[in-house]
């Protein structure tokens, strides 16, 4: 009957390197798993015991997470960069990186990130759902603009931002003014129950009211804080706030010369 085991979990795209770990650190197996979260959960239930499992915060860590997690394992998110710097090896790979986090995990040694429960995880997939949305809405707009300035043809300033107005461009009788109008129709009508759902966001959340009280912050940013940064007491200082938040600029020194460059984004898991 096995006892305690450590479990670190290599996770890719499409597949996942798992070692396992007893108290003594003996390895007690590995394996190359699919990204499917049954499989997973399968093979992690093939150890009865306590299972204190580790894997790096990355862009498919929410459902290994999550699958893991329902094992009844005690899961850890660990810090990508600073892994790296702790465990680099000269000999890498997947099965070297899975039993490297293993041996972290036993060593009560993981370089932790901030795991986010399921519905801040949804909150914040909302908001960056609806920035990104805003961002393809402005790209649309701009390649209109400079349609219409290759062309020599004048326009008000802001004609995009007004459904009426801008209709009238239509007038010009020009197929790729025209693409460019039906595509702001379609993102707007696409994004109408996101609207709703971020503004119920706002209206439930106490912080992001309190922030929109600040000139200048509106519904949006006033929930994407509250997304990113809540709960606030997880960061000891301001300091730590700000490296969070990718404000902080990189600093250079050798002997008496010194220089700061570009702000370094620590946020993990964003």
């Amino acid at each position: 009957m096995l006892g305690e085991v450590f479990v670190g979990l290599d996770v890719h795209k499409s597949t996942t390197v798992a070692t396992v770990l007893d108290r003594e650190g003996k390895r007690i197996d590995q394996a190359k798993l699919s990204s499917k979260d049954s499989e997973l959960v399968e093979y992690l239930n093939r150890f009865p015991g306590l299972k204190h499992v580790v894997l790096e915060a990355c862009n498919v860590w929410p459902h290994v997470y999550d699958a893991a997690q329902s094992t009844g394992a005690d899961v850890v998110l660990a810090h990508p960069f600073k892994v790296r710097v702790i465990s680099e090896a000269s000999l890498k790979s997947d099965k070297v990186d899975s039993s490297s986090l293993a041996r972290l995990r036993l060593l009560n040694s993981v370089p932790m990130a901030y795991a986010p429960e399921p519905p801040v995880r949804n909150l914040r997939q909302l908001v960056r759902d609806k920035v990104f949305y805003i961002s393809k809405e402005r790209d649309v707009k701009n390649h209109i603009y400079s349609i219409l300035l290759r062309k020599g043809i004048p326009y008000e300033d802001g004609i995009l931002a007004l459904k009426r107005k801008r209709e009238s461009l239509r007038e010009l009788h020009l197929p790729e003014i025209d693409r460019g109008l039906d595509m702001l129709v379609s993102i707007e009508e696409g994004c109408k129950d996101l609207d709703k759902e971020v503004h119920e966001a706002f209206l439930a959340s106490k912080e992001a009211q309190l922030l929109r009280s600040i000139p200048g912050i509106g519904e949006i940013t006033a929930v994407a804080l509250v997304a990113e940064l809540c709960p606030i007491d997880r960061f000891p200082n301001i300091e730590k706030l700000c490296s969070y938040a990718g404000l902080v600029p990189t600093n250079h020194q050798s002997g008496d010369a010194s220089y700061q460059g570009h702000l370094k984004p620590d946020g993990l898991c964003r």
